[in-house]
């Protein structure tokens, strides 16, 4: 799951330069190893997210006045400089909206966790995203949104 979530990453940062996606390299995506069914499956999610119309993504690329959440000082203690990165890039991108970015720091928060990096954000940002039955640190995706 934590593969689709690059492959989208990829496609996003690629659009935030105004790129068209028949513009895309997809060569360059094949060549880092993902597979052609990830990256189908990867923009099947963005264009039905898209459809859907209940999605931000891409939509803080251009958001003239776009929030930046700073953290508290407890807060800051909860994850690496590259794991708050990570989860500030997804927000940025609009792969997951501002509920998300503060449910994830509520969670975490509550679990007493320290040094998130990069890799458990996308972990726990997958799993909510593509609806795994396993969430942040093996709880159920159920029990993390409610």
């Amino acid at each position: 799951m934590e593969r689709l979530l690059e492959i989208i990453i990829y496609f996003a940062n690629e659009l935030s330069k105004k790129k068209q996606i028949d513009e895309f390299d997809i060569k360059l995506l094949l060549n880092k190893g993902y597979t052609k069914s990830e990256i189908s499956v990867a923009l099947s999610w963005i264009f039905e997210k898209l459809e859907e119309g209940k999605s931000t993504l891409f939509q803080n690329l251009t958001a003239e006045n776009k929030s930046f959440r700073y953290l508290h000082i407890s807060e800051k203690e909860l994850f690496t400089r590259e794991g708050w990165q990570e989860l500030n890039n997804l927000y940025s991108l609009g792969i997951i909206s501002l509920e998300i970015l503060e449910l994830f720091i509520d969670r975490a928060m509550m679990l007493g966790l320290r040094n998130i990096d990069d890799l458990q954000v996308k972990k726990f940002i997958s799993s909510l995203l593509f609806g795994s039955s396993q969430g942040f640190l093996g709880q159920s995706n159920n029990d993390i949104i409610n």
